[in-house]
């Protein structure tokens, strides 16, 4: 059995490949993660975006973390925060092409941030409603 350090990081950072895929890699320039966040996130972006995205969102939100890490947190966080007021459970509006443009320049330094498009966002968005749908019919039926 391995002992690890609490103190323990790993440097990741979230990218974007030239097709808007939104991915979790190692980067040795990145800001480090604590191993056990690290090792969430990984698992989750392994997964797919949609599923890296609901674990950021729902489960750092009050939590310090480098600022792309904090970026997409806070992208998952106006999602989620829609589905749970929207009036039709699962259905929200996109959000507004001002609102995508300011998060396209509000977007912090990251691998592929030249790719990122508002047409990019709503892919990760609708990515994240998808998995967050079938999470929420899963444990419907439990």
């Amino acid at each position: 059995m391995t002992t690890r350090s609490k103190s323990a990081t790993v440097a990741l950072s979230l990218s974007l490949t030239p097709a808007g895929r939104l991915s979790c890699l190692p980067d040795p320039e990145a800001s480090s993660l604590p191993v056990a966040i690290a090792e969430e996130v990984v698992a989750a972006f392994a997964v797919d975006a949609g599923h890296g995205l609901l674990q950021l969102g729902s489960a750092y939100v009050a939590m310090a973390l480098p600022p792309v890490w904090a970026y997409w947190r806070d992208f998952a966080v106006r999602y989620l925060t829609a589905l749970c007021v929207a009036p039709d459970a699962g259905t929200i509006p996109p959000p507004d092409t001002l609102t995508l443009e300011t998060l396209i320049l509000d977007v912090p330094p990251m691998p592929g941030a030249e790719y990122l498009s508002p047409e990019i966002l709503l892919r990760c968005g609708a990515e994240l409603v998808r998995r967050w749908k079938a999470n929420v019919l899963s444990a419907d039926y439990r």
